[in-house]
């Protein structure tokens, strides 16, 4: 048993792509010759072409199926909600529908979440077993495989199916599967990369080698299976990982520009901010530093008031000075306080408290109104420092955008560049592989030609045979004459080993 999850982040977006790819024959978006059978998991229908389309409109009511159950929409976003998921059976195992879907339901099942407590929240389990899926077998390889499409958000309440670790799931449970059934002898890497695992090491399987380079690789050794065709794999091999290297390093620098670029908005945008903040921050110290002369001149002329107030109280003729000049004072307080001017002089009159309080009183009003006027010009320089910020903010939106499209435009080019490149590089790999073909031919041929004529009488006959034979094939003779050369010490040995034969 092999299991290959492919990765969501890549490939994870289209259910529509993805069913086309399995439901159908590869390049044919008709024919359905290599599929077996179909089946679903968790879907309302049972047919395929239907089943598709409810797992697309499942993804897309994600967050009101996360609202319908309680659960706030927020956490980590993807759009890669397609899961693909491919199961090769070995000849030894069994390969029956029922078979092949029980083994299909119990990989599922291992696969997700088992559960953990964080703070403040409950333990949740959430397999993938309870997630919809579709069932593909196709038979048009040696061995029998079942593609499995799932959908990684939940058909109940939209969480997003937790996918840590899924290969290394996955290949404990093929080994625990191929161990019951006997087949663990065709993967025995397998085996002790997860008794590695087991001893704590870190281990990493086998980088999978691109579909095109592994089937051109396939058939070269099927055709060809010597050391001619061996050095040219094993030379573009080495060729195509450079230019992947290059592309995983062309998509990490890619991804540093986006962060570097939104670290650079962000940090204009604080810039901005605080240059505001201390903009206005001057503004309110001008203001009060422009009302100082008259705050210090209404407090000036308060404490002399309150001089004056508290001299006169001394005397008779003193008090009702200062029970006339109170009133009179007090017309101008606006607060709920203050009551008619009758009730307000009797009592001002009989109490020394109540004209003091009255006097106290009298003198915070001055004392609002000039900060009421102090707060209306610091409200008017807040407003103008606020639509200067938020112009500058615009500004700076405006910017962001136009680099993110710059960015976007140079990265496309980049990406189809590199794209170019691979398809230079499928190109000369298919050329140096039917070049490889055709030497290896030719060396065959020279091969059995020497084999022929070593029965030749005479020394001299034969090594002239050969070298007219060599002779012929300039080409090869140019490119790996060394090794053919009847003269060499090895084309000896070559000549012994065949005679023995």
């Amino acid at each position: 048993m092999i299991v290959v999850i492919n990765p969501s982040g890549s490939a994870g977006h289209s259910f529509k792509g993805l069913h086309a790819y399995c439901a159908h024959d590869a390049g044919s978006s008709t024919s359905t010759e290599r599929v077996e059978w179909m089946t679903t998991r968790n879907l309302a229908s049972d047919d395929p072409d239907q089943a598709w389309r409810i797992m697309a409109a499942t993804a897309m009511a994600q967050n009101a199926l996360k609202a319908s159950a309680g659960i706030a929409a927020t956490g980590r976003k993807s759009s890669a909600h397609v899961m693909h998921i491919v199961l090769s059976f070995h000849e030894e195992e069994g390969r029956s529908p029922e078979d092949m879907q029980a083994a299909a339901d119990e990989l599922l099942s291992e696969l997700g979440a088992t559960g953990g407590r964080g703070k403040n929240k409950p333990i949740r389990v959430q397999k993938a077993s309870e997630h919809q899926a579709i069932y593909y077998a196709h038979s048009d390889t040696d061995s029998r495989h079942l593609h499995i499409m799932l959908n990684r958000v939940h058909g109940e309440h939209g969480v997003l199916l937790p996918s840590s670790n899924d290969q290394l799931k996955a290949s404990r449970w093929a080994q625990a599967y191929s161990e019951r059934h006997g087949t663990e002898h065709a993967t025995p890497d397998r085996q002790i990369n997860n008794a590695a695992r087991d001893k704590g090491e870190y281990v990493k399987g086998k980088r999978r080698s691109l579909k095109r380079a592994f089937e051109e690789e396939r058939a070269a050794k099927a055709a060809n299976d010597n050391d001619i065709v061996e050095a040219v794999l094993a030379a573009q091999a080495k060729k195509d990982a450079a230019l992947a290297l290059k592309g995983r390093n062309m998509k990490a620098l890619q991804a540093r520009a986006w962060d570097q670029l939104a670290e650079s908005h962000k940090a204009r945008r604080a810039a901005i901010q605080s240059e505001a903040r201390r903009a206005l921050n001057k503004k309110r110290a001008d203001i009060r530093d422009s009302l100082r002369p008259q705050w210090t001149a209404l407090d000036r002329a308060q404490k002399a008031e309150q001089k004056t107030f508290e001299a006169l109280e001394a005397s008779f003729l003193g008090r009702a000075r200062n029970v006339l000049s109170t009133l009179q004072k007090s017309r101008n307080i606006e607060d709920e306080q203050n009551k008619g001017l009758l009730t307000q002089g009797f009592r001002v009159v009989v109490s020394a408290t109540e004209r003091r309080a009255l006097f106290e009183r009298a003198q915070a009003a001055k004392r609002r109104q000039l900060q009421k006027a102090q707060d209306a010009r610091m409200a008017d320089a807040a407003q103008r420092a606020k639509a200067a910020r938020d112009e500058k903010l615009e500004a700076n939106r405006r910017h962001f955008e136009e680099e993110r499209n710059q960015l976007k435009k140079r990265q496309q080019a980049q990406t189809s560049a590199y794209g170019q490149e691979w398809r230079v590089r499928n190109a000369e790999r298919t050329a140096a592989l039917e070049d490889a073909r055709k030497k290896a031919a030719l060396r065959a041929d020279l091969q059995s030609s020497w084999r022929k004529n070593a029965k030749t009488d005479g020394e001299d006959a034969r090594l002239a045979y050969l070298a007219k034979l060599i002779d012929a094939r300039g080409a090869f003779d140019r490119a790996n004459g060394a090794a053919m050369d009847p003269r060499s010490p090895e084309r000896d040995r070559e000549i012994d080993c065949d005679r023995d034969d």
